[in-house]
């Protein structure tokens, strides 16, 4: 055996095999794969010759054009980069506005265009758009809706040489959504060597204010090597403590990879005054209204609290797992003093946390079984989780805020119970904290609302806070649920219209955008404010908000989701309906049992009972949204058969399924001829004998 450093004779060594270099070197066809091996170079056993000196020749009249190479973030020929990219942004009024100036240079004297993804958050709206050259600019702004910018009629093409550099460039940008996300398509043209051009895009994104504190991202661009560093700069007006990727803004820009996600955090002066904006502005064929409310964190309440944890079929997957991590985040924000109890609920409600516990005292190990189990009925009934809290009642809450918190999906089984109506009658406050990525359905957050009760649908923060991105905008998140309310509810005035915009609580922010042909006003409890003057730089993404909310809430009142393609009515997935069969299989098993129970209980013996009542109900994500019992039926038989739907086991499909489902009873018919018993024939043939 040979040690280690000891060789062999030159004539003992086996002949190595033969080897192509292109089998053990990186080799790809991709043009953008940074690393590889340089297709003009087959073999590095050869002597490298010196490096020819290269001169530059023109490309000849009616040759090719080099084709395009497409990156994730820049698309053109590879001669053209972005030579920088400068940002500015300023957190104002409940906005982040963004001006962003990305410059692009070409290294061959064929003119190009460019193509440019850039990344922004999902409700941008576009501001102006300009391009400049050394023969000067062009501006411009959004069409009616909002989603496009064209600084010329004609196509943005560049594929000629013979391209006058006098001339002004070409640009144009679209707001568009794909499967990376929401970004800015950006096309330039001609970029003609030595004479490189600028974009300038402005955009907004809605700031809000939670726990007293505003954040903002910027999304990453992509990995691609022809993209260039951020170079950014931001202020903030009226918040304290400016950061920077948790760091404290400097007036130096600081630099970014085009792959680095970017967040931006400012913090509200505690106590500080109410804080409102009011602008009037044009937007599309008609003229919008912008209201915006803010006020600075104070102390919290302290609070009775019950944690009312939904458990329901429907909370599954992500928003299953999100679970311990938003209540580790409710207790870490509940103020020290209060007191917390615990119960989970879906079609029954159990126990979980009955004696009243310090919130720092309570361990998250409770909640570990939440991930896996605790299935407890096939309906997320509010009111089973109503009738555990008024069993256990609020002894001795003496001062404390009485307040349940539903931490679940934001769904709820809709029924004859109004445990919503009896909580505010008691002055107990019913909040939401959703953990879904859907918003909380109508029925639930009107619920919590008629409570003065806040709705929290914090599914992209909880999200955050399970992969390890800092639990931060989780807590503000649900802090709002202890913020105090102060001062009576703000009312906006749109004509002969009034709005509501809610109470407002502390360390939180409320907006409203809404069409209004007349001149708005604010109702506040110090008086009524007027619209003020729009700022110019905000006048065009104000108005592109306020179109994005218009065309959100037209599409919320239809109801209906866009209708799919023609083409893609063959293509529904397997699952994507409930077949029928094994419907009316469940239905047979579960209602059918159960009925015949609740059916013979109410007859108690009496043989001329006949009932005929109707099943009502709706399935859809794995539970029952919503039942009822119609029918002439009594309260103690209709609240019997609804309990039977509580047991269904409802398979996995898309969509929603309507069952109605009929149930009658029949009188039972009295014989025509009576058999007496042997006993009773006795008894009948001595009393005839006997006459």
């Amino acid at each position: 055996m040979l040690g280690l450093g000891a060789s062999q004779p030159a004539h003992s060594q086996p002949k190595a095999p033969s080897t192509n270099i292109e089998d053990i070197l990186p080799l790809t066809n991709d043009p953008n794969d940074p690393i590889g091996l340089d297709q003009e170079e087959r073999s590095l056993g050869r002597t490298v010759e010196p490096e020819k000196k290269r001169t530059t020749q023109r490309p000849e009249a009616g040759a090719a054009a080099p084709s395009a190479q497409a990156g994730e973030v820049l698309t053109a020929v590879a001669t053209v980069r972005e030579s920088a990219h400068r940002t500015e942004v300023q957190l104002q009024s409940g906005l982040l506005l963004v001006a962003t100036e990305l410059s692009f240079d070409n290294s061959s004297p064929r003119p190009a265009e460019v193509l440019y993804r850039l990344a922004v958050p999902d409700d941008a709206a576009l501001g102006t758009l300009s391009v400049c050259n050394a023969a000067g600019c062009r501006t411009g702004q959004p069409n009616a809706d909002a989603s496009v910018i064209v600084l010329d009629e004609r196509a943005t093409q560049a594929r000629t040489p013979k391209t006058d550099p006098r001339s002004l460039p070409l640009a144009r940008a679209q707001k568009l959504s794909d499967a990376r996300g929401t970004a800015l398509l950006l096309h330039a043209s001609p970029i003609i060597l030595g004479k490189p051009i600028t974009l300038r895009i402005n955009y907004s994104s809605a700031l809000a204010l939670h726990g007293g504190v505003v954040r903002a991202r910027l999304p990453a661009r992509g990995m691609d090597p022809r993209a260039a560093p951020l170079e950014l700069h931001a202020r903030a007006e009226g918040l304290l403590d400016l950061r920077v990727d948790a760091l404290p803004a400097t007036e130096t820009p600081a630099r970014f990879d085009a792959w680095a996600e970017v967040e931006l955090s400012a913090r509200a002066p505690a106590n500080a005054p109410l804080l409102t904006h009011l602008w009037h502005f044009p937007c599309g064929q008609t003229r919008c209204a912008r209201a915006y409310a803010a006020l600075g964190p104070g102390e919290p309440d302290k609070v009775d609290l019950v944690l009312a944890i939904d458990v329901s079929p429907s909370t599954e997957g992500p928003a299953r797992t999100r679970l311990t991590t938003t209540l580790a985040a409710i207790l870490a924000r509940t103020p020290p003093g209060s007191r917390v109890r615990v119960l989970t609920f879906a079609a029954q409600a159990l126990p979980l946390v009955t004696a009243a516990s310090e919130p720092s005292s309570l361990p998250l190990s409770v909640f570990s079984h939440l991930t896996f189990e605790a299935e407890q009925g096939s309906a997320t009934r509010f009111e089973s989780a109503w009738h555990l809290i008024e069993a256990w009642g609020f002894p001795g809450a003496g001062r404390l805020k009485r307040t349940v918190v539903i931490v679940g999906d934001g769904g709820l089984t809709t029924g004859a119970a109004h445990p919503f109506e009896q909580a505010r009658r008691k002055g107990i406050e019913v909040c939401v904290v959703n953990v879904s990525d859907r918003p909380s359905t109508a029925a639930l957050a009107q619920g919590a609302e008629a409570t003065r009760g806040v709705v929290i649908d914090a599914g992209a923060e909880a999200d955050d806070a399970v992969r390890g991105k800092g639990v931060e905008r989780l807590e503000e998140r649900v802090a709002a649920v202890f913020a105090r309310v102060t001062g009576g509810a703000l009312r906006v005035r749109l004509g002969r219209r009034v709005v509501e915009l809610g109470p407002l609580r502390q360390g939180e922010s409320l907006l409203l955008q809404a069409p209004s042909p007349s001149p708005p006003l604010l109702v506040t409890s110090g008086g009524t404010r007027k619209a003020e003057p729009t700022p110019p730089l905000m006048a065009a993404t104000l108005a592109a908000h306020a179109m994005a909310a218009l065309a959100e809430r037209e599409h919320s009142k239809s109801g209906q989701p866009p209708k799919p393609p023609a083409s893609a009515a063959s293509s529904v997935p397997i699952g994507a309906g409930m077949p029928g069969s094994p419907l009316l299989s469940m239905l047979r098993l579960r209602i059918v049992p159960a009925a015949r129970g609740c059916f013979r209980k109410d007859r108690a013996g009496r043989p001329d009972y006949q009932v005929r009542a109707v099943f009502e109900f709706r399935l859809a994500e794995r539970e029952v949204i919503s039942a009822q019992v119609t029918g002439k039926i009594g309260e103690k038989l209709r609240a019997c058969l609804l309990s039977a739907v509580d047991t269904l086991a409802v398979p996995r499909f898309s969509g929603t399924v309507l069952v109605r489902y009929p149930l009658v009873t029949e009188r039972e018919a009295l014989p025509s001829e009576i058999e007496l018993s042997a006993d009773a024939t006795q008894r009948l043939d001595e009393v005839l004998h006997s006459r």
